[in-house]
């Protein structure tokens, strides 16, 4: 399945789970899918509404939506090993700047939007920590 076609069953309303069961099943059965059998295999909450939703999906739009920025799939080599073996990895990535950096040592920052008093410190503590040189 190419990227693409990963990105419009996210579009007709399927989420990473939903995909990474089609996906793991035709990695075991090693056949193509129907849109019904996928529905199906996909263990989506409401099989109907998703098929009706890629039927009308404008293909057209879809595709200039798709194409304004890089994207990586699970199936991609570069896609962040670390990523890809935690739980409900994004089937779909899309990226902006260089893709090399992706090969470096990482850190993410994950949060709440509304960040604690004592989030802003930790997360300055780690800022400078790193410029400063105190890691390598």
């Amino acid at each position: 399945m190419n990227n693409f076609e990963l990105f419009k069953l996210k579009a007709a309303g399927l989420t990473n789970l939903n995909i990474l069961n089609i996906l793991d099943y035709q990695k075991n059965q090693d056949k193509k899918l129907s849109l019904r059998d996928m529905a199906v295999v996909s263990k989506s909450k409401n099989a109907v509404l998703f098929m009706e939703k890629y039927k009308n999906l404008d293909v057209k739009q879809l595709k200039e939506d798709f194409q304004r920025f890089p994207t990586l799939s699970i199936f991609d080599k570069e896609y962040p090993i670390e990523l890809k073996h935690s739980y409900n990895p994004p089937v779909l990535l899309f990226y902006q700047g260089n893709i090399d950096l992706l090969s470096k040592p990482k850190l993410a920052v994950v949060g709440a939007r509304k960040c604690s008093e004592t989030g802003k410190q930790s997360w300055e503590c780690l800022y400078y920590c790193k410029w400063l040189g105190a890691w390598n």
